[in-house]
């Protein structure tokens, strides 16, 4: 997964979160990115078209779960911050994986509420509306290859 130069001109988010338990929620997070000039990378749709193992598989994804997991992990190293939604603070187990990938690659993490789980509060960010994120990361941020992220201090 590539991203074109152009694509350096907006702000780009992986959108995480259970998609067994919280599609719905997602899915109004990709809109509400669309209608703020956000790119939201993962997921492309959030619409359900079977489950493997308890691992969901949505509209235009191709492949099993490894190798969607390992797409996943890609797109939020390409992506300028990840969001997590979680309503009632939970957390699952894809989405532990990828907040702790995010982490590795000093990718910021918001989550829409507060995470059950202390170990998340101290990684992520929450309370924030996509509005007030793309605030906060726009005024501040330089665009930089995702490559060269890894060497700049993490900002949540």
């Amino acid at each position: 997964m590539k991203r074109n130069s152009k694509d350096y001109n907006c702000l780009s988010v992986s959108i995480c979160g259970s998609y067994n338990k919280h599609l719905d929620q997602i899915g109004d997070n990709i809109e509400q990115a669309k209608k703020l000039g956000i790119k939201a990378i993962i997921p492309k749709y959030a619409e359900r078209v079977r489950s493997t193992n308890g691992f969901c598989i949505l509209r235009g994804e191709k492949g099993e779960p490894r190798e969607l997991q390992d797409n996943n992990f890609e797109a939020i190293a390409m992506s300028d911050f990840m969001l997590v939604v979680n309503p009632s603070g939970y957390i699952g187990p894809s989405t532990s994986l990828e907040i702790g990938y995010a982490v590795a690659k000093c990718v910021p993490v918001y989550c829409t509420e507060k995470p059950r789980e202390y170990i998340f509060r101290l990684y992520t960010s929450w309370g924030k509306s996509l509005e007030e994120i793309k605030e906060v990361l726009g005024d501040s941020r330089t665009l930089v290859a995702p490559q060269v992220r890894s060497i700049r201090a993490r900002k949540v």
